[in-house]
């Protein structure tokens, strides 16, 4: 009996090749689904951290504009709490200096004119008492605008120390040409307050040589007001 081994070996040679085609692609298939798997895992975690990094990104421009708004309200309140305490001490200062040329009078009055007009103006029991101690009207009429000037110079210098305070504590959110001005206004009350508590004269009619820090006071003041105003409307824009 004859062999024909040409014929087996091919046959099996010819197997073998189809045996390892077969491997061959089952490999490649799972070699490409690892692949594939590991891509996609690979590409999720980067979207997971590309999105992680944007919502860090976004949380941290929020907080910045958030930041920004809180600083602008509070720049503004500062701007306006100072303003309204500056304005009210110039005034009060202002009046305070000016209170002898336009302040009642209880000279040629009777006695119960003169302590309507006292009571008026805020005089309490024991300064009525005193006023009326003096022998003469003149000397009635004196303790009176007295008592009038220390009472209002003294409230007058409480609210200029009160807008200091609030000047040095808002300071950080204004800016230094205002700031400029604000201390000018600041340091002009307090100036005109200073030396008309240490005059030698009697206090009585406000000598005009005294009256030149109101003017100064007063344009200040409205330059003060205009900057504010336009840079609120700046903002606004």
């Amino acid at each position: 009996m004859n062999i024909d081994w040409v014929s087996i070996i091919s046959g099996l040679v010819s197997g073998l090749i189809a045996g390892g085609g077969i491997v061959g692609l089952f490999v490649k298939h799972l070699g490409q689904k690892w692949i594939d798997e590991r891509f996609h895992k690979s590409r999720l975690k980067l979207q997971h951290e590309n999105q992680r990094e944007i919502e860090r990104l976004k949380g941290v421009v929020q907080g910045y504009i958030d930041h920004q708004t809180r600083l602008n309200t509070q720049e503004f309140n500062a701007l306006t709490q100072t303003y309204n305490s500056m304005y009210e001490a110039v005034v009060e200062a202002q009046s305070a200096l000016a209170i002898f040329s336009r302040s009642d009078s209880i000279l040629g009055v009777n006695e119960k004119v003169k302590k309507h007009i006292m009571e008026t103006n805020g005089l309490i029991d024991i300064e009525i008492e005193f006023v009326f101690e003096k022998s003469s009207d003149f000397e009635m009429d004196s303790a009176f605008r007295t008592i009038l000037f220390r009472r209002k110079v003294r409230y007058a210098r409480i609210l200029c120390q009160n807008f200091g305070d609030t000047l040095n504590k808002n300071s950080i959110f204004i800016d230094s040409e205002i700031l400029k001005e604000l201390r000018e206004v600041h340091k002009l009350s307090s100036c005109a307050l200073f030396e008309r508590m240490n005059a030698d004269d009697v206090p009585g009619i406000l000598p005009v040589e005294q009256d030149k820090f109101r003017s100064q006071i007063t344009s200040l003041l409205e330059n003060v007001e205009l900057q504010i105003r336009k840079r609120i409307w700046d903002r606004q824009i």
